[in-house]
């Protein structure tokens, strides 16, 4: 809202902007404690409507002269990114009548238990020599843990989680791979450059003629066992000293292990973590397995759909066969979403890309109409965050944040005429 797209708007506009937050999320807690059955209220269909009732209910608690803010008389504009950017599109579906246009920036509009392609986009365009120790780690951990033994052990206790039930062990190494999501543009912003630092740190001294064209696929197809033992043991120094920050002086087997229930039985509001993992073991899915056979994988394959539902049913003593119930999202249209007045807004790094309507599964991947971005070199929602002055930032960035400044100008022209008004932004754009 300081400097970004949020500022921008309200600056070039003339509007009012409003950060809200989401039930059961910081301070807006419902429930005295996270029962199941007290947390049966968190639920996107549930948000929308605290959505809905804040703008139709808000010019209640203003002063007299500003009584006029509410949807009939002022238009309100919902922007979301990732989850909440597909929260503002859904209230084009749910409730167009009270916000009357939405931006919507890596909004993950489909839903699915299986969401193996998150990690897609940084297999196909982060540093090759990168990817390729990576991708041949994961090899190593399915191939050597079918084996099992010593070099199981030797290889588990390389990377210092040799205490680990073997999922654990696989899972954990490669939660380093949710630090893709952090890029950025602006390389100012937080955790900006970890992704670029953890590269660094585990290509040191591998061989740079692994950079030829091709690689690391070619090499990868005709010699599977090709040397980047230098990579690997980087890799490996990484995760051994992360183990420190991740768990601090916790066991490692109660911090990062599945197995012991004692972790998971904690009720009280302080066990934040359960929030978005209700929504995701109820509704979202979002499960982040090794790809199918047939194609290239970073995460290893032993990390499958069976051990990551574990979390569900330690959680909240779900059955086995229990089902995500990702209808409940996919009602509101899925790939397919669309309204008069809703943009989307995507960049092509963003490992959430094949969940918002600009995945390669999407009917709408090549829209080119003026509600349709997908920006170059960007990440997650990147759109949101700016430098306070358009013309300092990339090319790019200031096209799309000068294009969303006047979709939604011309929503506010539009509404105003509708009702007779004359409206006028205070800048030109």
């Amino acid at each position: 809202m300081q400097t970004g797209i949020g500022r921008y708007i309200t600056e070039y506009l003339g509007g009012i902007g409003i950060v809200l937050e989401h039930r059961y999320y910081g301070k807006s807690y419902v429930t005295p404690n996270l029962t199941v059955e007290n947390l049966k209220w968190l639920n996107t269909a549930q948000s929308l409507k605290d959505n809905a009732y804040f703008a139709e209910n808000l010019w209640k608690e203003l002063p007299a002269n500003l009584s006029h803010i509410r949807p009939d008389t002022a238009p309100f504009i919902s922007y979301g990114g990732s989850y909440a950017g597909a929260k503002s599109a859904f209230l084009q579906i749910e409730y167009p009548e009270t916000y009357y246009g939405s931006l919507a920036s890596s909004a993950v509009t489909w839903a699915g238990e299986n969401f193996w392609e998150y990690n897609e986009p940084v297999r196909k365009v982060g540093d090759p020599i990168c990817i390729a120790i990576l991708g041949e780690t994961s090899r190593r951990i399915d191939t050597y843990s079918k084996v099992g033994g010593p070099i199981w052990t030797d290889f588990k206790g390389l990377f210092g989680v040799k205490r680990l039930e073997d999922r654990d062990a696989a899972n954990f190494i490669f939660g380093i791979l949710g630090i893709w999501q952090l890029g950025n543009w602006d390389k100012n912003q937080r955790g900006a450059k970890d992704w670029d630092r953890f590269c660094a740190n585990i290509t040191e001294g591998v061989n740079e003629d692994y950079s030829k064209p091709g690689f690391p696929e070619k090499v990868l197809s005709s010699r599977p066992d090709f040397d980047l033992e230098e990579g690997i043991h980087n890799f490996a120094r990484w995760t051994r000293a992360s183990l420190g920050s991740s768990c601090g002086d916790e066991d490692l087997v109660k911090c990062v292990g599945t197995w012991d229930l004692g972790g998971y039985e904690g009720e009280s509001l302080s066990e934040s973590w359960k929030l978005w993992t209700w929504q995701v073991c109820t509704e979202w899915g979002y499960l982040i397995p090794g790809a199918p056979t047939g194609f290239p994988t970073l995460v290893p394959r032993i990390v499958d759909l069976k051990y990551l539902r574990r979390i569900c049913q330690n959680s909240f003593k779900l059955p086995p066969d229990f089902v995500i119930d990702t209808s409940k999202v996919l009602r509101y249209g899925g790939f397919n979403l669309t309204a008069p007045r809703l943009m989307y807004i995507d960049g092509t790094h963003d490992p959430w890309l094949y969940a918002t309507p600009h995945s390669i599964n999407s009917p709408q991947k090549d829209r080119s109409d003026r509600l349709s971005i997908l920006i170059q070199e960007a990440w997650h929602h990147n759109d949101e965050n700016g430098l306070g002055d358009i013309s300092k930032e990339p090319l790019r960035i200031q096209d799309v944040h000068f294009r969303e400044i006047e979709v939604v100008r011309d929503w506010v022209l539009e509404f105003h005429k509708n009702k007779g008004n004359t409206w006028e932004p205070p800048m030109k754009v």
